[in-house]
């Protein structure tokens, strides 16, 4: 809705057509745990686009909410199928993890709440939580210090400092009592099952992070890693698989997926399993590690030319009190070894974090070898 424009830009096009006329585009996007409003323009406008960020949250129009939530509407559609069943795998996925917890719940939301939510209770949200004490303003780019400091005192310098918001703590996953489930699978017709194998990790403020994102990359990262390696190259089972780390403060997901033909799930849950339970096993090589670090490190030292990568970077890190300094995040980088990523893999990897969700037809047969292959991953009480 802050998108749909402001007292001086009081619609959507009239905002968007702003941003344009500077040469930029505007984006924005809805996390789990954070919100981004973002504008990439040229250099020598960077004080007019702080000008047009800082008017959305200083004078807020509210404006065409039915037409907003007609496009709100349709984002949830894309999740449901005919029946108004939730069918995308990463949703369920973190409902079967999170229950009822907010980090269970789409970002989205219901189609109830969309219809009965008001201007009123947008304007009680923001007020409560778009303040400046929940907010970081990152500006990168071959720009004047002084005069994006200037530019953001002037716009940016009345908003109320406001309360910073505070979480509601991830809750622990542990092993869970009798007759509560750890797989779901929702029938769906379609020629695929999307498959997502989903665990339980720490979180970025955890000092074994490190370890976990090298780890992910060991087992993703190229066409070279493991995991295509297996499932796409030797079985020939998937065209794509993927391995994904999503981190909160005090928590995250690991998720391995990727959409298989129906009378292969089993297989192809069977062979991801294994190969995660390989990583428990034995330490990864040295010349693995190194080539895993050096596409790291060079990613890093690339983002250094992409002005949005380094907002994105610094700006997600500031946010969450965290040090993104790239130079210092190279050299922790090349200090993690094998015996640390071993460690984490047998604390992260093991059958009471795995979450196991499918959509797609499998008959009984093929759900019970899909839950057999889910018990024979070691415990982590091994």
């Amino acid at each position: 809705m802050l998108f749909r424009g402001s007292a001086r830009y009081p619609s959507a096009y009239a905002l968007n057509r702003a941003i344009e006329e500077l040469g930029g585009t505007l984006h924005g996007a809805t996390h789990a745990d954070f919100t981004l409003f973002e504008v990439m323009l040229p250099p020598a406008n960077v004080a007019s686009g702080i000008a047009i960020l800082g008017e959305l949250f200083a004078k807020p129009g509210f404006s065409e909410l039915g037409v907003e939530k007609k496009i709100v509407r349709e984002e949830i559609l894309e999740y449901l199928d005919e029946e108004g069943r939730e069918v995308d795998p990463d949703n369920l996925a973190r409902e079967l993890m999170f229950g009822t917890h907010p980090l269970g719940m789409t970002i989205t939301g219901s189609l109830d709440n969309v219809e009965a939510l008001g201007v009123p209770e947008l304007r009680a949200h923001m007020q409560r939580h778009y303040v400046a004490s929940n907010m970081v303003l990152c500006v990168a780019g071959p720009v004047d210090e002084r005069a994006v400091l200037q530019a953001a005192l002037k716009h940016f310098g009345k908003l109320r400092t406001g309360a910073p918001s505070v979480a509601v703590i991830a809750p622990k996953i542990e092993p869970r009592p009798r007759g509560v489930d750890r797989m779901k699978c929702v029938q769906s017709q379609g020629s695929q099952t999307d498959v997502r194998l989903s665990f339980a990790t720490f979180g970025a403020n955890d000092p074994r992070y490190l370890a976990l994102e090298l780890l992910v990359r060991v087992i993703d990262d190229g066409m070279s890693t493991r995991l295509h390696r297996r499932i796409c190259e030797e079985l020939g089972l998937a065209y794509e698989v993927f391995a994904t780390l999503e981190p909160y403060e005090e928590a995250g997901v690991l998720d391995l997926g990727g959409s298989i033909e129906h009378s292969k799930t089993p297989l192809f849950v069977r062979s991801a399993l294994g190969l995660l339970a390989e990583m428990c096993d034995r330490p990864v090589g040295k010349m693995e590690l190194d080539k895993v670090k050096r596409r790291y490190q060079w990613q890093l030292e690339a983002s250094l030319d992409d002005a949005q990568a380094l907002c994105a970077h610094y700006g997600q890190r500031a946010l969450l009190s965290q040090d993104g300094h790239i130079g210092a995040l190279r050299e922790q980088i090349a200090s993690v070894t094998a015996a640390e990523i071993r460690s984490v893999a047998r604390e992260v990897l093991c059958r009471e974090r795995l979450h196991i969700v499918t959509v797609g037809m499998l008959d009984r047969a093929q759900r019970k070898a899909v839950r057999r292959a889910m018990a024979k991953l070691p415990s982590r009480t091994r």
